[in-house]
């Protein structure tokens, strides 16, 4: 077992075999189980398909505008997806080490 910082919180983070549990274990655990479907579906989209904006992320979610912006939240907030590029064109990455665990 090892710890990990992120923004300012500790996570205790359980070596697996299966490194993309690790990566799930950053998630707050105060988020709900319909919740954490959602982020993880986010999750595996921009595994096999980077470089999505919010619009892209709705539509294989089918969920609303402020509810995406929250799941974006949460994702950034535990250093697991980045946007880069310009507002206009950018788009949601996985970030280094959530691309190492999965």
């Amino acid at each position: 077992m090892r710890s990990e910082n992120v923004k300012g919180s500790l996570y205790l983070i359980k070596e697996s075999e299966n490194k993309s549990d690790n990566i799930y274990k950053l998630i707050d655990e105060n988020v709900s189980e319909n919740v954490k479907e959602s982020l993880y579906l986010i999750i595996d989209s921009l595994h096999s398909q980077p470089n999505q904006n919010r619009i892209d992320l709705i539509e294989q979610t089918h969920k609303g505008r402020a509810t995406m912006d929250r799941y974006i939240k949460i994702l950034k907030d535990a250093g697991i997806i980045e946007f880069i590029g310009s507002d206009k064109t950018g788009g949601y990455f996985l970030t280094g080490k959530a691309r190492e665990w999965l």
